[in-house]
C-alpha cells in the first residue's frame, strides 16, 4: 500500500512540474503543491513517534492505593494486547505496542512501563527508559494517585510541580524537567485519625474499588485523548480505540501476573 501511494506521488509530481512548464494557465497552478510538499508528505509515511505511558506506584504492593498509576496502566496494556517483560536497561516492567496512524502511515510506539524501584525513586526508571528508547521527555505521560482528588475522579496536569507527591518530584528530578502530562487518579484523602502513609499504602475498600474501576475507563480514555493533542496525531488509531468496561473485564485475568 505505502509502495503503490509513493507511486502515485511521484507520477503526480512529475504530472504538476509538467504542467507549470508548459501549460498556458500555468500562472494558476502556482499554488499546487509540488516536489518539495509532496516528498515531505511522503517522508511522514516512514516516521515513527514514539510515547512513554507510565504507572507510578510500588510494584511489590500492586493493589494499594499509591500504586493506582500502575493499575491503571495494567490496564492500558492489556486493552492494546501489549504484553509485560522485565527490561534490564530500563530497570522496569515493559509493555510496547505500535500502531499505524492514518492517513500517513507513519507509526506510534506506545511503551508502557512500571518501575522496579520503591515509589520515590521511581523517575530512575523512567530516566533509563527515556535513554534507552530514545524518547523526548515532552513525550512522557505519567499516571499517579491523587490525595486532592476524590477516590475514583481524575484529571489531566500538563505540567508543573509535583505538589508533594514523591514519585512525581523523582520524575522531575531525574527528567529535569516539570514539563511531561500527568493523569491524576482520585485516592481520596484520609480522616484525621488516620496517618497519611499508611493511608496510602492500604488497599481499597470494596466501594471504592468499583468506583475506581468503573472510571478508568474514562481516565484511559482522556489520556489518549490528551496524547494524541500532544503529540499533534490526527485520525490515528487511538481515537479508534474506545475502551469500555466490558472489555476491561474480559482481560481482568490478563492483567494479574507476570
Amino acid at each position: 500500500m505505502v509502495l503503490r501511494l509513493r507511486n502515485v506521488f511521484r507520477s503526480s509530481v512529475s504530472l504538476l512540474n509538467g504542467l507549470r512548464n508548459t501549460h498556458p494557465m500555468s500562472s494558476h497552478l502556482r499554488g499546487v503543491s509540488t516536489s518539495s510538499e509532496c516528498l515531505a508528505w511522503e517522508s511522514q509515511m516512514n516516521s515513527s513517534i514514539s510515547a512513554l505511558i507510565v504507572g507510578l506506584g510500588n510494584f511489590d504492593l500492586p493493589s494499594t492505593r499509591h500504586s493506582v498509576g500502575m493499575q491503571i496502566v495494567d490496564r492500558l496494556a492489556a486493552h492494546f494486547d501489549a504484553k509485560w517483560s522485565k527490561n534490564r536497561e530500563a530497570q522496569s516492567y515493559v509493555a510496547r505496542k505500535t500502531l499505524t496512524l492514518l492517513p500517513t502511515e507513519s507509526r506510534l510506539e506506545i511503551i508502557f512501563i512500571k518501575s522496579v524501584f520503591p515509589m520515590n525513586a521511581n523517575g530512575k526508571s523512567v530516566r533509563k527508559a527515556v535513554d534507552h528508547f530514545g524518547i523526548s521527555p515532552g513525550n512522557v505521560f505519567v499516571i499517579h494517585d491523587e490525595l486532592d482528588k476524590p477516590v475514583g475522579k481524575f484529571g489531566i496536569k500538563l505540567s508543573g510541580s509535583a505538589r508533594g507527591h514523591n514519585g512525581v518530584r523523582s520524575v522531575i528530578s531525574s527528567l529535569s524537567s516539570d514539563a511531561f502530562v500527568r493523569l491524576r487518579i482520585g485516592i481520596g484523602r484520609p480522616d484525621v485519625k488516620t496517618d497519611v502513609s499508611k493511608y496510602v499504602l492500604s488497599e481499597f475498600m470494596d466501594h471504592e474499588a468499583k468506583l475506581v474501576s468503573t472510571n478508568a475507563c474514562r481516565a484511559s480514555m482522556l489520556l489518549l485523548q490528551t496524547i494524541e493533542s500532544k503529540l499533534n496525531l490526527k485520525s490515528s488509531e487511538l481515537v479508534r480505540c474506545r475502551i469500555n468496561p466490558e472489555d476491561l473485564a474480559r482481560r481482568e485475568k490478563e492483567i494479574s501476573g507476570i
